[in-house]
């Protein structure tokens, strides 16, 4: 390369900062992530809690803290034990004289996860202060009442979820034509409303217990909630087995599996219903890092992922596309008002949001999608006696009404709706491709990226298979033609 004489250094001396930045956050994620495991490991001495010398908790680059094998486990091994006396749950609020009348008062009405989320903060304006005199004053004051110490784990919770609650415009805007972005947005303005009105009656009644308590904190905790509860099983004292939600230290370190055939630990409550127990599933070499799965199959979807979670996968074998079903009925059919309200009166219409999975052997095109398009196109006398039914009828009775002729109108108007969807993305999934590597991506952009990367990819498999059912139907018009025709010679 060629370089102007006398500008080499000071252009070497420019690039320098550039040249640091990735070292610079590596760096600063390290640290925190030594500090977190310092934290968790104090947590599990301290509550007489288990993790196997054959697992640490390790810092992953692409998933932040999670658990490691340090040699070879077979199937069986137990990985970790959480007491269940220690798991943090809103039975444990009233345990602190400062809170429960946070509890007892108007805030107690709050819904669950909110009143937890509330719990949560409280537990981070108290415990966050790492002064070790101010430590052990709390360790002192919470030993008759019978607390777990929370300390070391509450100081292990990343500062950082990555759930859209905390999404800049920027990363908004990477999500172009998502429908998740509305939803996020929404939830998003739901949350600071619900965050004014608990700020007001906190206010109006003088908590000084949650006098400190910001936005942000309040949507830390929520995200915190989301993306870390376990539905944990216990035994009552009447023998009977129940569930309740439950953050538990340790189990909420295991990373998910981006398929069932990587997941190799499983959390389940022994039983004695003392501890949740974390074991292989199968034999894991060392260094590989220990993976469950996170609830049942219809939420790992990347929207759901996201939201509720903070991450996407590539290629996630359970996507589905988030749909925003037109607003406005198509012009050119009858009677657009009376096929609108049986179109909201259906089930898997009544909301503006359509989940699409992707084609399979059991379902090769989006039926739901195009029963819309058979609602648009089938005669009047059908929407008639469609509209006499009760809704849960309806949807089967109008496929059982369609003719080839609806079925080609339907599949016309479901091609274009998604088609029209794919010129909502700003970026081809070329550009996308080339985006995700590139190493100075943040987390949050990246995740972005892979949402709409996803739906991308979804959207040409569903128009493809749209496509394809057209064919099939042409090929049987020109069977029973030719069939006729045959006939009449």
């Amino acid at each position: 390369m060629n370089m102007v004489p006398g500008r080499s250094l000071s252009l070497l001396a420019s690039l320098i900062p550039v040249l640091l930045l990735p070292l610079h956050f590596f760096t600063k994620a390290r640290c925190a992530s030594v500090d977190a495991e310092a934290d968790i490991l104090s947590w599990t001495k301290a509550n007489n809690a288990y993790l196997n010398d054959a697992a640490e908790v390790y810092h992953f680059p692409d998933f932040g803290l999670g658990v490691r094998s340090r040699r070879g486990l077979e199937k069986g091994i137990v990985v970790s034990k959480t007491p269940l006396s220690s798991v943090l749950s809103l039975e444990h609020a009233n345990l602190f004289p400062e809170f429960r009348p946070v509890m007892d008062g108007q805030l107690g009405r709050l819904g669950d996860t909110d009143l937890a989320a509330l719990f949560l903060a409280f537990l981070r304006l108290r415990y966050t202060n790492r002064d070790p005199l101010k430590q052990q004053e709390d360790l002192q004051a919470e030993a008759p009442l019978s607390i777990p110490n929370w300390r070391g784990y509450m100081n292990s919770l990343p500062r950082d979820v990555g759930l859209p609650l905390t999404f800049t415009p920027v990363v908004f805007k990477e999500m172009q034509g998502s429908a998740v972005r509305a939803l996020c947005q929404r939830r998003n303005k739901a949350v600071s409303k619900s965050f004014q009105s608990i700020r007001h009656v906190l206010e109006a009644n003088h908590r000084p217990t949650l006098a400190n308590l910001t936005l942000d904190i309040f949507q830390w905790a929520l995200s915190i909630v989301w993306s870390r509860t376990h539905r944990v099983r216990a035994r009552s004292s009447d023998g009977e087995w129940h569930s309740a939600p439950a953050l538990v230290p340790l189990a909420d370190l295991f990373n998910m599996a981006s398929s069932a055939a990587l997941a190799n630990v499983e959390c389940t409550t022994d039983d004695d219903s003392e501890n949740l127990v974390c074991s292989t599933t199968q034999a894991v070499v060392a260094n590989s890092q220990l993976f469950v799965l996170y609830s049942s199959a219809p939420h790992r979807h990347n929207g759901r992922l996201l939201m509720d979670y903070g991450f996407c996968l590539r290629h996630n074998p359970w996507d589905r596309l988030t749909f925003e079903l037109p607003a406005a009925m198509p012009t050119n059919v009858n009677m657009r008002e009376q096929r609108h309200a049986v179109w909201h009166s259906i089930s898997p219409w009544s909301s503006d949001i359509l989940n699409i999975e992707l084609p399979s052997t059991s379902a090769p095109y989006p039926n739901d999608l195009v029963g819309i398009g058979r609602l648009l196109y089938v005669k009047d006398s059908v929407l008639a006696e469609v509209s006499k039914l009760a809704p849960k009828d309806r949807y089967t009775f109008l496929m059982k009404q369609s003719t080839p002729g609806v079925e080609n109108a339907a599949l016309r108007w479901a091609i274009k709706v998604l088609m029209k969807a794919q010129h909502n993305y700003q970026t081809s999934l070329v550009e996308d491709e080339a985006l995700l590597d590139r190493r100075d991506l943040s987390r949050d952009r990246r995740n972005a990226i892979l949402l709409r990367v996803g739906e991308k990819e979804l959207l040409v498999s569903l128009i493809e298979s749209l496509e394809h059912y057209q064919q099939v139907l042409l090929e049987e018009k020109q069977r029973r033609t030719k069939k006729r025709r045959g006939e009449e010679l």
